[in-house]
């Protein structure tokens, strides 16, 4: 059985799934718990973020082309992410 087969097992799920997926653009997801949890995602993910920022600026700041070529495309890659881990500072 494929995964896909096995996620959408529910025929509801995939139902759901459906109507979505040309809006996921749209899509919102609320946590729902105590605030110290969700400071603590909050938290590590921004942390998580820094740690690659950091790397992929020792990358960009290389005298090596292929290692600044490395971290100019990872940045793109991660863009969004970066950016809203950084601006949780």
């Amino acid at each position: 059985m494929s995964l896909f087969e096995q996620v959408f097992a529910d025929r509801h799920a995939y139902s759901a799934y459906d109507r979505l997926k040309n809006d996921l653009d749209n899509l919102e997801i609320e946590i729902i718990g105590a605030a110290a949890d969700f400071q603590a995602l909050q938290d590590g993910f921004k942390n998580y973020y820094r740690g690659f920022a950091s790397f992929y600026v020792k990358c960009i700041n290389s005298n090596s082309p292929q290692r600044k070529q490395v971290g100019i495309r990872l940045c793109r890659l991660e863009y969004e992410n970066l950016y809203a881990a950084l601006q949780t500072v």
